[in-house]
């Protein structure tokens, strides 16, 4: 019994179709800037009959994986893959020309993809792990908040104005003055774009 909860356990990690928090439908939805949408798309055409690993890798131009894309068992069909324009560990990569590498059941295919920025990306790291958005606009609010797990304000940490560019912050340790849990609440134009609890580290 223990042998096949070891075996499940295995395979269920290997086929994580992506990484850097994405999911394979966020993968597979079109980005909504036109341009991402066309310089971005990684059209895979899966014309074989049976069920079988398909790999799409991005790499930069020292031929280096920046970032393993897609890790999924692929059926027959055309699929249309777009890269978030983050590495593996969720920070943004520079603009520039990207290869990408497909391996579909040992069949490998290169081509390339053009990053380019035309907005506002906010970098976040903190003791909860890394946040990256790209926004789109000349200038967005930037709040960042931190809660007691009954909802009540414990510290403005961030409110400031961001112009186009990129912008990267280190948030302070937080000094837990009444509990050990606490929720880190971050606020774009208004509107929560992430909510992590100390507790879970979950996104909800």
């Amino acid at each position: 019994m223990k042998i096949l909860l070891i075996v499940a356990v295995v395979l269920l990690s290997t086929f994580n179709p992506a990484t850097a928090g994405q999911t394979l439908k966020e993968i597979m939805t079109p980005p909504a800037d036109s341009v991402d949408r066309e310089s971005l798309r990684i059209w895979v055409p899966v014309e074989r009959g049976s069920r079988c690993r398909l790999t799409v890798d991005i790499l930069d131009d020292s031929s280096q994986v920046v970032r393993h894309l897609v890790n999924d068992l692929a059926g027959r069909g055309y699929h249309n893959f777009y890269w978030d324009k983050k590495d593996d560990s969720g920070v943004f990569v520079d603009s520039g020309t990207y290869k990408y590498q497909i391996d579909d059941c040992g069949n490998k295919k290169r081509g390339q993809i053009r990053v380019t920025y035309t907005g506002i990306r906010i970098e976040i790291q903190s003791a909860l792990g890394l946040f990256a958005q790209e926004v789109r606009g000349k200038s967005t609010n930037l709040r960042i908040e931190w809660l007691s797990v009954t909802d009540s304000l414990l510290s403005t940490v961030l409110d400031t104005t961001l112009k186009d560019g990129r912008h990267k912050f280190s948030l302070p340790d937080y000094k837990r003055e009444h509990s050990d849990d606490y929720i880190q609440l971050i606020r774009i134009d208004g509107k929560v774009v992430e909510r992590i609890s100390s507790r879970t580290k979950e996104q909800k």
